[in-house]
């Protein structure tokens, strides 16, 4: 077995792995430290993967418990204005300084089932041009003011700290980009969040926070979009999407699978299904733009050379690969840091004493 330690301060990260009380040092943030240690020592082995969990925001589009509309998301306009002027290049440059990618509602640490970039960096919302950028934000603001410019409140969650660290940025480029009137955030923690997106249109109605994500195309989509989900705290029931969700879970040949996830993913972010760029028509129950989908840390870590076969993962249902990592003790990194103290397993301490236990 193994210990993960989570740590949410970068300097206590790194100052464990120089001393080497732990053999793999990354963290969730900007990962500059990260880079400067392989710069220092360069025998480090770095290793980048892009991770499965994500940061989004959730809107109540519907009262999961009387089916009315929740103001002022039940509005499909209002949400599209959202999903266009949201800045996702600023997300990524605030809070991973550039090191990270746009995400679709199927995360790209999954290219299995993930919509493939080039294509995602063709919808609008998600394109970063400047020129393109432009337009989407002149749309958006039209859409705003045909929703009649309502206030707007943010619920932001307190972990990790970068989203709260974010709130002002954020809310600020909705004022210049829409000329929104947006509430102060408030900022809870998520249990508190959990708890309010159960509850009806009064509570939680916007949120802006970190999701795990999965692993298998069902995962991702189906708990979250389809009517009565385990994970539909949108509300949404859009009989459309259902059909295709309800699809994806029929089908075994893995081409045609992954072909109707791209028009999951597609319908969701507010473009016609069959892949040809135009825009959704936004009927009053779609479930398109529920959730706004923004981007993922692509991870950064250094391991200590003794630390042998090692792997990394997007997240979950991958722990199995790290069955064949293994610490050398004739490595000559296994040396405590500024020290000619070798790092003993137990059994060497029992060894050294003359006392070894009958394991």
């Amino acid at each position: 077995g193994y210990t993960s330690s989570f740590i949410v301060d970068n300097a206590s990260i790194e100052s464990l792995f120089r001393r080497k009380k732990i053999d793999v040092g990354g963290g969730a943030g900007d990962p500059q430290w990260v880079f400067d240690m392989k710069d220092d020592m360069p025998e480090l082995e770095l290793l980048r993967e892009t991770i499965s969990g994500w940061v989004n925001t959730r809107f109540k589009v519907f009262d999961n418990v009387t089916g009315a509309p929740c103001k002022p998301w039940g509005d499909p306009r209002l949400r599209k204005a959202m999903g266009l002027a949201a800045d996702r290049q600023q997300a990524m440059d605030f809070i991973w300084a550039g090191e990270a990618a746009l995400t679709a509602p199927v995360g790209p640490a999954i290219p299995k089932w993930a919509l493939p970039p080039e294509e995602l960096r063709t919808i609008p919302g998600f394109r970063t041009s400047l020129a393109d950028r432009e337009e989407d934000k002149a749309l958006a603001r039209q859409l705003y003011e045909e929703a009649g410019s309502p206030e707007m409140e943010f619920t932001f969650a307190d972990v990790p700290s970068y989203i709260p660290d974010f709130a002002a940025s954020f809310l600020e480029g909705l004022r210049q980009d829409l000329g929104a009137s947006v509430k102060k955030e408030v900022v809870r923690a998520y249990p508190i969040i959990a708890e309010g997106l159960l509850k009806g249109c009064d509570q939680m109605v916007a949120t802006w926070g970190f999701d795990n994500g999965w692993i298998d195309l069902d995962d991702w989509v189906y708990p979250y979009f389809h009517t009565g989900g385990s994970k539909n705290s949108f509300g949404v029931s859009d009989p459309e999407l259902d059909a295709l969700l309800d699809a994806q879970r029929r089908e075994f040949d893995e081409d045609t699978r992954r072909e109707i996830g791209y028009q999951i993913q597609r319908y969701l972010l507010g473009v016609d299904p069959d892949g040809s760029g135009r825009p959704l028509e936004l009927k009053p129950d779609t479930a398109a733009f529920a959730r706004l989908d923004y981007a993922t840390l692509v991870s950064a870590a250094v391991s200590w050379p003794y630390f042998k076969n090692r792997t990394t993962f997007p997240w979950f249902g991958n722990s199995h690969w790290s069955a064949n990592v293994w610490l050398d003790r004739d490595d000559p990194s296994r040396v405590l840091a500024r020290s000619n103290i070798p790092i003993l397993s137990p059994r060497e301490k029992y060894e050294r004493i003359g006392n070894v236990p009958n394991v």
